[in-house]
């Protein structure tokens, strides 16, 4: 019977008893879980619940509260206060709003032509999003702000050009000129984020991002190589590692005759994320690799699971330098696919509650004594 360790939380895993002698792992790249007070090393890891009550959110790693237009947002972890508040549209204030809420979200209609209001809550992070449903809709909004704020936007098909300046407290953004076609409807917002999202990434050639809102697969006109690091991985050295695999979702509809890419680890005992493309290629990397050839063509959201990565993951689990709650970090290299034949998997960046997942079954060693929990 599968039943969750709650002793064995981590902020970003559960690890569950499968029976008296398999384990099952599965880390995200983001957090999880959180605490009230990050500083009580007693205080239990507690499920994220992104339930509204009376506008607030508070089962989080952070304390939202909407007021109107306006976001108060309370980092737990750092005890820091953020706050946006939306200030015009084109030029133009506006009415009362009136917000629907569900789980996460709340909403209002038609704020501006062809205009929605969303604030969306999420593991992690907090979006103020614009959702322009035409090209009608006007693209420039301005904010009162005082925080950190990053400036996103995006359709079904990734990332758009967004101009933003900051100036007295003042955040403007501009939707800008993208070089393909725009598919609506098009979202765009301050974002607010815990935590950094520099455990994902993606590189070609000297090229290197860690703040991309997807990461890739294959050649999307060049040669791509992606890395996803998982931290407070809690397998003890010398585990048998019966099952592995990558959960990803899908950041757009993505086709290609002929994607294939190597997945491998880093050969390291805890792994580092690389900061440059020449950092990532120096990474010394397994002798074991699990090929994904053909992969076949992702719809936007789809889930989608990774071959096994048993072997790659072993030799890691096995180095004589390897403990429990090390950093372990997988690779995806292009290997062979054809021009413009690529997947794209969604960042942390672009969603801390869908962003990847590493999935291990295990069987720790045995002491002698039992089976190791440690």
């Amino acid at each position: 019977m599968t039943q969750e360790l709650i002793e064995k939380r981590q902020e970003n895993s559960k690890q569950f008893s499968l029976d008296s002698k398999r384990r099952q792992l599965r880390v995200s790249i983001g957090a999880i879980h959180y605490k009230d007070n990050y500083a009580d090393d007693k205080e239990m890891w507690k499920d994220i619940d992104l339930t509204w009550e009376d506008k607030k959110i508070a089962r989080a790693p952070y304390e939202l509260a909407v007021d109107d237009y306006k976001l108060t947002i309370r980092n737990k972890k750092t005890g820091k206060v953020s706050t946006i508040e939306i200030d015009t549209i084109a030029g133009k204030k506006l009415a009362t709003p009136i917000w629907q809420f569900s789980e996460g979200l709340a909403r209002v209609s038609n704020i501006a032509l062809d205009t929605d209001l969303e604030i969306v809550a999420e593991f992690g992070a907090v979006r103020f999003t614009r959702i322009l449903k035409s090209n009608k809709a006007p693209i420039e909004a301005k904010f009162k702000v005082a925080g950190d704020f990053v400036v996103r936007a995006s359709d079904a098909d990734g990332e758009i050009p967004v101009e933003s300046t900051l100036v007295d407290g003042i955040l403007t953004e501009t939707l800008g000129l993208a070089d393909r076609p725009i598919k609506y409807p098009v979202r765009i917002d301050p974002t607010y984020q815990v935590g950094t999202g520099a455990d994902d990434g993606v590189w070609y050639l000297t090229t290197f991002n860690n703040s991309a809102d997807q990461t890739y697969l294959g050649n999307a006109g060049a040669s791509m190589t992606s890395y996803w690091r998982f931290t407070l991985v809690d397998i003890p050295q010398g585990s048998t590692i019966d099952t592995a695999y990558l959960i990803f979702r899908s950041k757009g509809d993505n086709g290609g005759t002929t994607c294939n890419v190597l997945l491998d680890a880093n050969d390291a005992d805890t792994a580092v994320a690389p900061t440059s493309a020449a950092d990532g290629n120096g990474k010394d990397r397994t002798t074991e690799n699990a090929p994904w050839n053909s992969i076949p063509a992702w719809s936007y959201l789809e889930v989608v699971n990774s071959p096994s990565i048993v072997s790659p993951v072993q030799e890691v689990i096995n180095r004589p330098g390897w403990v429990a709650l090390n950093a372990l970090m997988i690779f995806a290299w292009n290997n062979g696919s054809d021009n413009l034949a690529y997947r794209q998997s969604e960042s942390y960046e672009e969603t801390t509650v869908y962003c990847p997942q590493l999935v291990v079954t295990f069987s720790p060693p045995f002491s002698g004594r039992g089976w190791a929990q440690k």
